[in-house]
């Protein structure tokens, strides 16, 4: 009885193991981060018109013509809201690495923004799901940047005659996961990747903290909020 028992539960653990191997796991692409920048001021539109016409007329018996050209200029100052869009691949290639390394995600390389043929690509991530631009992903990860906060500082050591030069940058992009089947968003949260580069500076010596080193903690901090948010969703 204990013998049949111990089998049975064998049996049930080898076909779970057996099931999760044959779904395998969920395939998720990343597009590139969506950004959006608005400019609200006195803009300038002007246009600029040729034409050219000819009159002829017949004096004593002969026929005589006269080509004029007329050059017309309109501009129009007008106070309104530009918005300028576009995506960012910078932040992306360490998402992808995260969501490789946790065993628990399939990542799928999708098309391009400047692939996809819908107008406004970038922010028509439907669009592009219906297009097949993401085809074999079974979830897009897709994130618009809602800001970007850089900071310069200097400041006096106490007692010394050195300062310190610092450079921080905070990223926030709020991201949505679609279910490519159903068009449904099963998630939505906002992650943060934060970093920042010190050099101290003083009489004859000058430096200047890196930015490429901000970028990569910016990058890696974002990829580690991001899985915290979506490993415990699919």
């Amino acid at each position: 009885m204990k013998f049949t028992k111990l089998l049975n539960r064998l049996i049930v653990i080898i076909f779970g193991v057996y099931v999760s191997f044959a779904v395998g796991a969920p395939k998720v692409a990343v597009p590139a981060l969506a950004y959006e920048e608005q400019v609200t001021g006195y803009f300038t539109e002007a246009t600029l018109e040729y034409s050219a016409h000819s009159d002829s007329k017949r004096e004593g018996g002969e026929r005589s013509s006269t080509k004029t050209r007329d050059l017309e200029y309109t501009a129009v100052t007008s106070y309104d809201t530009k918005f300028t869009r576009g995506n960012l691949r910078k932040f992306v290639s360490d998402i992808k690495g995260q969501l490789i390394r946790s065993d628990a995600f399939d990542v799928i390389e999708g098309k391009s923004a400047a692939e996809a043929k819908t107008s406004q690509a970038q922010f028509a991530i439907l669009e592009r799901i219906k297009a097949g631009d993401f085809e074999g992903a079974d979830y897009v990860l897709f994130g618009t940047i809602s800001s970007i906060d850089i900071q310069n500082q200097i400041n006096q050591i106490a007692g010394t005659s050195k300062s310190s030069v610092a450079l921080e940058m905070q990223l926030v992009v709020d991201f949505s996961l679609i279910n490519t089947q159903t068009n449904a968003v099963i998630a939505a949260f906002s992650a943060i990747g934060e970093g920042s580069d010190v050099k101290l500076v003083g009489v004859g010596v000058s430096a200047k903290p890196s930015s490429a080193r901000v970028i990569r903690a910016v990058s890696k901090a974002l990829a580690e909020d991001v899985l915290l948010n979506i490993e415990d969703v699919i």
